[in-house]
């Protein structure tokens, strides 16, 4: 136990020498975004709708679209829901 607590300790101090970050950030590619398009579109059964799909699937998370995609299949139009529930998010994101 005491040679856990040394090893923690002399890790600490050297997490501020540390140059460059090992934290790697997920960057959606075509592929990902046309995967994610087609599994909303066979979601709602709206596969005119695949450009904005692929628009939402680019500039929102996975997990978002997800999420906002289960709530739009609880109400009586799930697509009308989605589109609105998205521009929504677009509209609150910050531009780059």
């Amino acid at each position: 136990m005491q040679e856990l607590k040394t090893i923690l300790s002399s890790n600490v101090n050297n997490v501020n020498k540390i140059t460059n970050s090992n934290v790697i950030t997920f960057k959606t590619t075509g592929i990902e975004v046309h995967r994610i398009a087609s599994y909303i579109a066979d979601k709602l059964q709206d596969h005119n709708s695949i450009n904005f799909f692929c628009k939402v699937a680019w500039q929102i998370p996975e997990h978002k679209l997800i999420l906002m995609l289960e709530q739009a299949m609880t109400g009586r139009s799930p697509a009308r829901l989605f589109t609105w529930l998205c521009t929504q998010e677009l509209s609150r994101e910050d531009p780059l």
